[in-house]
């Protein structure tokens, strides 16, 4: 009668636990991957005084196996003289990053876009904290710049503002742009059309008395 020892049977329990490991981590890439992303939006109900979606310029694009799924939507007016402008990017991936790394990621990623059509003064920022309607904390920045296009240094104002929706499991970027000088127009009649406004209104003024308003555009926005 021949004896197995147990030497010779630890490396086919091994092998069997680690065929385990790899069935369990393809099921659950598998499993994610089915799931559709919940793409963060403006509800339509703040979309107000020419403010509307580009749906040209959506995007959605997903990773191998469907993962690393991201969705982009963009708002806009349609105001020549004080343009601005709000992306809205939902991101699904299989480890949310925490908000501070999400924000760092933000900024690596779109602040070189932004300073192709504006001159950021990255020296000149506003950071902090807020609470959403959804009861989601975020993490913001508000850089103050110029148009590169305009003769008279047109001000405009640029908000990064991102968060993590633990519910649909996603992470949103914003990414907001409104021109808030025109030193062409004369009259003032422009005056109470302030769309940097509409992107940062909440209802206890976060950003002062002046955006102290209950449908800011990314206040409002719905992610589950």
């Amino acid at each position: 009668m021949s004896v197995v020892r147990r030497d010779e049977q630890f490396p086919i329990s091994v092998s069997v636990v680690i065929s385990l490991i790899i069935i369990v981590i393809i099921a659950s890439v598998m499993v994610i991957s089915t799931r559709q992303i919940t793409a963060a939006m403006v509800p339509d109900s703040s979309l107000v005084d020419g403010w509307h979606e580009r749906i040209g310029d959506r995007i959605v694009s997903s990773g191998f196996f469907n993962l690393n799924q991201a969705v982009t939507y963009t708002y806009a007016t349609d105001d020549v003289l004080f343009p601005a402008s709000l992306l809205v990017q939902t991101k699904k991936s299989l480890v949310l990053p925490s908000e501070t790394q999400l924000l760092n990621q933000a900024v690596s990623e779109h602040l070189p876009d932004l300073q192709n059509n504006y001159s950021i003064n990255t020296n000149t920022t506003m950071q902090g904290m807020r609470t959403l309607h959804t009861g989601h904390q975020t993490h913001y920045i508000v850089y103050q710049g110029v148009r590169n296009d305009s003769a008279q240094l047109d001000e405009i104002r640029c908000v990064i503002e991102v968060w993590n929706c633990g519910i649909s499991k996603i992470s949103v970027i914003c990414i907001g742009v409104a021109q808030i000088t025109n030193v062409s127009i004369l009259s003032t009649d422009h005056s109470t059309m302030n769309y940097l406004e509409h992107i940062l209104s909440d209802p206890i003024g976060t950003f002062g008395e002046q955006y102290q308003q209950p449908d800011g555009l990314i206040y409002s926005i719905r992610c589950h």
